[in-house]
């Protein structure tokens, strides 16, 4: 095992200890610092453990407010695995689920596009247009790097289903750098 994991093994363990030895108070105060400070991964440590002894709503909302804080800060690393193990951690200990539109796309970006179009379908509802349109955007993108099997699960009137195969047309005609094909696909 590397230096580096035995380090960071031993920090998670003697931060486990220390917060054993803070009262609620001190765990409130640490973890609204820690949060403030942008040290979102610190801060739901230690509200995790004010949750624990004193699930009040206040702690509740905080914890929830770290939580999707640290699930931006690792979807914008390109962290998308991880930042839905957070989504699910919020889920179990908020109760509260991530922002439907977020969820669409980190589970996209996992490449879990069934999970994606059933959480969209379930919150089509939410999404203000410029939302549904960067959604569909991002199906459209999955669709036509090979993941055509998304399209089954999505309404028929969809227009991403009606405008898939001429856009997948267009994009094979670019590809082999028919540009009169393009350009004629394009006015279409």
């Amino acid at each position: 095992m590397s230096k580096k994991k035995n380090k960071s093994r031993a920090k998670r363990g003697n931060q486990k200890a220390a917060l054993g030895k803070l009262n609620v108070k001190q765990l409130r105060h640490n973890g609204n610092r820690l949060y403030e400070l942008g040290q979102y991964a610190d801060a739901i440590n230690y509200v995790s453990e004010l949750v624990k002894r004193e699930p009040d709503d206040d702690a509740l909302q905080l914890l929830a407010r770290c939580y999707q804080k640290r699930i931006v800060e690792l979807q914008q690393k390109g962290l998308a695995h991880e930042a839905l193990a957070i989504c699910n951690s919020m889920q179990r200990q908020c109760h509260i689920s991530a922002q439907a539109d977020l969820l669409v796309t980190l589970y996209c970006q996992c490449g879990e596009y069934e999970k994606a179009v059933t959480v969209y379908q379930q919150s089509i509802d939410e999404f203000d247009c410029n939302t549904q349109i960067v959604l569909e955007e991002l199906f459209g993108a999955a669709a036509l790097a090979g993941h055509k099997q998304l399209l089954d699960n999505l309404p028929g009137d969809a227009p991403l289903r009606s405008h898939y195969h001429w856009a997948s047309s267009v994009l094979a005609a670019y590809c082999l750098g028919n540009s009169e094909d393009v350009d004629t696909g394009l006015k279409k």
